[in-house]
């Protein structure tokens, strides 16, 4: 979620009268959003399924998803999240606010500046596309409940071991990726991870340059942009996560500024 008012200088405290009008469009946004009709769960559907796989590891994404009129809104801007928690939208469970405000450092990359993954892997390593037999391993790693027809429209780069042929017998199966990165829809570095037996390499830099310099001329408006440093991309990192922190500066991101993820009552919208 984004909002025009979010791009006045951060020392310029918003007047009441951009707090309404920031109001009305929050507002009117979820109210189509209600209007669109949300999807809801049972036991056959994918988004179900999804968060069953993620279940006992971290329940933060996956336990709204019962309610009907409950969305969880990413990427919010502190002024649009004091919006929100002004106009009483957030939602409630037990008298309180559903569930914590998840503070994000927003990382920028500017991709003129990053260049590519000119450092090879290792011989016995090599990149392909994240293949859908291994959705469930990437699901396994991560608490956000995304299902197979997410991930296999989200761009994606991985990392695998060469596969080898014993001398004497049958070969076996192919290895599965031990580090892969994912796109979102909006540009954003949505999923990093290496397994943790082969960090400390540098493999989590040379996986996200990779999927920047394969996949991001889709964002960049006209064929070529990435190359021609008229791109960029961002990521959120949750607050507390240091071991992110240090992965996205080595890359060469910017801390600019925090955003949040809400879980937001679409009902309240009037």
């Amino acid at each position: 979620m984004f909002g025009v008012w979010e791009a006045r200088a951060e020392e310029e405290e918003l007047s009441e009268h951009w707090m309404d009008d920031a109001a009305d469009h929050v507002k009117a946004l979820l109210r189509k959003i209600r209007d669109i009709g949300l999807p809801t769960t049972d036991g056959h559907s994918s988004t179900a399924v999804g968060a069953r796989s993620c279940a006992g590891r971290n329940d933060q994404y996956n336990t709204y998803v019962k309610y009907a009129n409950v969305v969880l809104c990413g990427t919010v801007h502190e002024r649009t999240k004091d919006v929100m928690i002004r106009e009483g939208l957030m939602a409630q469970q037990d008298g309180g606010i559903y569930g914590r405000v998840l503070g994000n450092r927003k990382y920028l990359f500017d991709l003129g500046t990053l260049g590519s993954a000119s450092k090879p892997l290792p011989p016995n390593l090599r990149f392909a596309p994240v293949r859908p037999e291994y959705y469930d391993l990437v699901r396994s790693r991560t608490p956000i409940p995304r299902t197979d027809r997410t991930l296999s429209r989200l761009p994606s780069t991985a990392i695998y071991p060469v596969s080898t042929v014993p001398p004497h017998g049958t070969p076996s199966a192919p290895p599965a990726p031990i580090a892969w990165a994912f796109l979102g829809l909006d540009a954003s570095l949505t999923t990093l991870h290496v397994e943790p037996e082969y960090r400390g390499r540098g493999l989590a830099k040379l996986v996200t340059l990779k999927l920047f310099s394969d996949e991001m001329d889709v964002f960049g408006g006209e064929e070529g942009a990435v190359s021609e440093g008229k791109s960029w991309a961002h990521a959120d990192v949750q607050e507390g996560n240091v071991a992110s922190y240090r992965v996205m500066e080595s890359i060469g991101a910017r801390w600019s500024w925090e955003t949040y993820w809400l879980k937001v009552d679409v009902d309240k919208a009037g």
